[in-house]
């Protein structure tokens, strides 16, 4: 997330863990804002962990707006919010409410910010997208960072570049190469990454993707794996103990993709059922 920090820093990328000119970097998003990392063999040994980087004299970390809206970029992105407020960021998280109506719980430190404007007042999803970006846009100061393929990431999109701020991706080089397929998060995902300035791919596969589709020359380009693993990197002992004394289990199949295995899940859970049967299954 560095911003001017100067040319040696800006061509400098990482691939695996090694020096490399391809124009990606391979880090962890939670391991890049560990606070213990204490490198004894100079920077190289460590340096897949951005704290430990030499940033320039002076450098202050970015003010960064979060652009959510559905509960899986919630997901994805409140840990890595998290980890930008204990860094030194001033961190704002913007919820479009999408598909939700509820609040979520958030650090004390993270601004979060619920919009009026909701999408059941207007008569199309573009309409309510560009509302939502007018008021992103008076919002954003200095990096605005959007998760996936919603309509809440592509206002967010909308609202960095009416402000004149950079954008960073998370899941970025995500493809189907099928534009109808999901649609239209496939064209929403591909306008995105071409709007970004920082790219943050969750696989090799997927920075493979978005090389030979965008122009990742001038850009900053990392693999950072998949954000969903960072709250259970960070709330592993509450997962722990929530396993040791299960109350029944909940399962949601709500993804288009999985509705033609709809009999493989049936047959799955029928399995579950018998092999735990005083455990209550619920099945939405």
């Amino acid at each position: 997330l560095v911003r001017n920090g100067g040319d040696r820093h800006a061509r400098r990328h990482i691939h695996h863990g090694r020096l490399s000119s391809c124009g990606c970097r391979t880090v962890s998003v939670h391991d890049a804002v560990r606070d213990d990392c204490h490198p004894e063999d100079g920077e190289a040994s460590c340096a897949i962990h951005s704290c430990c980087i030499d940033w320039p004299a002076g450098f202050v970390m970015p003010t960064v707006t979060f652009v959510v809206g559905t509960i899986p970029e919630i997901v994805k992105s409140i840990d890595v919010a998290r980890h930008l407020s204990r860094r030194g960021s001033k961190v704002v998280i913007y919820d479009t409410r999408q598909n939700r109506a509820d609040a979520f719980e958030a650090p004390a430190s993270v601004e979060v910010i619920r919009t009026n404007i909701l999408r059941s007042d207007h008569t199309d999803d573009l309409s309510w997208v560009q509302r939502c970006a007018e008021e992103i846009a008076t919002l954003a100061k200095e990096l605005v960072v959007v998760q996936g393929d919603t309509y809440s990431a592509l206002a967010g999109a909308h609202g960095a570049a009416a402000a004149g701020v950079r954008l960073a991706h998370i899941e970025a080089g995500m493809r189907s190469h099928d534009p109808l397929s999901p649609f239209p998060e496939e064209m929403i995902r591909i306008f995105i990454d071409s709007r970004s300035d920082l790219l943050l791919c969750a696989t090799q596969t997927d920075f493979e993707d978005l090389a030979n589709a965008v122009n990742i020359a001038r850009r900053q380009v990392f693999v950072v794996g998949n954000t969903v693993c960072d709250p259970i990197f960070d709330h592993g002992e509450r997962l722990q103990r929530a396993a040791a004394a299960p109350h029944g289990v909940f399962v949601s199949l709500h993804r288009r993709e999985s509705r033609q295995y709809r009999s493989l899940f049936k047959d799955a859970l029928a399995r579950l059922t018998g092999a735990f049967p005083q455990t209550p299954f619920t099945f939405l």
